[in-house]
């Protein structure tokens, strides 16, 4: 059998608790595994094979669903995102690849790793992260938006640099980033400056939200970080009761999950048919990540006109090479981004209720897209760079909105 057959690689991968060497061509988007061969030997393979001059080699392994890939030759600038393209589309749904190896870490400044990686925000991929702490350190950002708190974690991706992506997503001014480390069940984040006052407090709402009911402390560089109420938030937590650590990962959104038997029932669908909680889940599944994709591209069309935007004469466009998608935005994609978190932390009854809160969010939003002049000038700025946020977003906005409409 082939090393590249994808059916192959992706069983390998799935029981790969141990380092299997790999290769992948960015460009072909092809992988090869093979526990028998060094990876120089099947990134020579794929070179022959694909012709691609863009190979990426190392050691892979999987920790529950979280791949990490120890690159040991090759740029890696952008290749996470294309590895969870090519779980994805080979049936890994679900899994997560992140680099954990040197190439890209030696240029974690440069632009390419600059680039905002939507995953690091949401549940899922939190709740595999903080599973994952149990064994070694997590980095972490916080942000304290008006409208919103936002937190992100990740393996490698320093916690300065996702605090970074938490203000230029939200416009936040007052943030902290550290290590987390788990115990058990208990989160110990450590903060490499002094920590925000009320930072468990907002940790925990957040977590809440997720009905992840795990004791938080916070740490700073003189020790533990403790607050007047903090014993009284630990005795409310543990009250409260909800999903551990160990629960399963929320990949489906709230009660629209695979199988919840008190959702069980049948709901109409836009044809006149019948949505199961099955069908809503997958769907919802597709229109986030359609969102999640519709995202950064916009970003990256935005980051490729700042440099131009920054000599222009357009006050509107100033603001934007210096907010970026911030700037254009505006106030509204948090609250978004919050009522998403919502959903995907609600079952039963709340879920219809969250369906409705985040209906209202993206209306809300799709309008400030469709009357922006802020969109408008940089849909049609005059530099010649293709950006397309009214269409890209746009578009992805209505196939979330379509869903969630058969569970408001």
């Amino acid at each position: 059998m082939s090393v590249t057959d994808p059916k192959a690689v992706a069983k390998l991968i799935k029981g790969a608790s141990k380092g299997v060497p790999f290769a992948f061509a960015l460009d072909k988007k092809v992988m090869a595994a093979d526990k028998s061969q060094s990876a120089d030997r099947l990134a020579t393979a794929l070179k022959s094979e694909t012709g691609s001059s863009k190979i990426i080699s190392g050691e892979l392994t999987t920790d529950g669903k979280m791949v990490s890939f120890d690159i040991k030759k090759g740029s890696a600038g952008g290749a996470e995102k294309l590895l969870d393209e090519w779980l994805r589309k080979n049936g890994l749904n679900g899994y997560d690849g992140v680099i954990g190896g040197g190439s890209e870490s030696d240029a974690s400044d440069g632009e390419e790793e600059a680039e905002p990686d939507n995953r690091i925000f949401q549940e899922a991929f939190i709740r595999r992260c903080i599973k994952a702490a149990r064994e070694k350190p997590m980095q972490f950002g916080f942000g304290i938006g008006d409208d919103a708190d936002m937190i992100g974690l990740h393996p490698r991706r320093p916690g300065k640099q996702i605090a970074a992506l938490i203000k230029r997503e939200t416009g936040a001014v007052k943030m902290a980033f550290g290590t987390l480390t788990v115990e058990g069940r208990l989160c110990k984040f450590t903060c490499e400056k002094m920590p925000l006052p009320g930072l468990k407090k907002r940790i925990v709402r957040i977590f809440k939200g997720w009905k992840l009911m795990v004791p938080v402390k916070i740490y700073g560089p003189d020790g533990e970080f403790v607050e007047e109420g903090d014993e009284d938030l630990d005795r409310e937590l543990q009250a409260e009761g909800g999903t551990d650590l160990d629960a399963p990962d929320g990949d489906d959104a709230g009660g629209a999950e695979e199988g919840r038997e008190d959702e069980a029932q049948d709901r109409p669908d836009g044809d006149g048919g019948t949505a199961t909680p099955a069908d809503i889940g997958a769907r919802w599944r597709e229109a986030r990540e359609a969102y999640l994709d519709a995202t950064d591209e916009v970003n990256a069309q935005i980051s490729a006109l700042q440099a131009m935007l920054k000599r222009s004469d357009d006050e509107e466009l100033v603001a934007i090479a210096e907010f970026g998608m911030n700037g254009v935005t505006g106030n509204f994609r948090v609250p978004m981004m919050a009522a998403m978190r919502d959903l995907e932390g609600a079952s039963g009854p709340d879920m219809k209720k969250a369906a409705a809160k985040l209906l209202t969010a993206i209306g809300n939003f799709r309008g400030h897209i469709d009357s922006s002049e802020e969109v408008e000038a940089v849909d049609e700025n005059p530099f010649g760079v293709k950006v397309s946020i009214r269409q890209t977003l746009g578009g992805a906005l209505g196939q979330m909105e379509t869903v969630l409409k058969q569970v408001a």
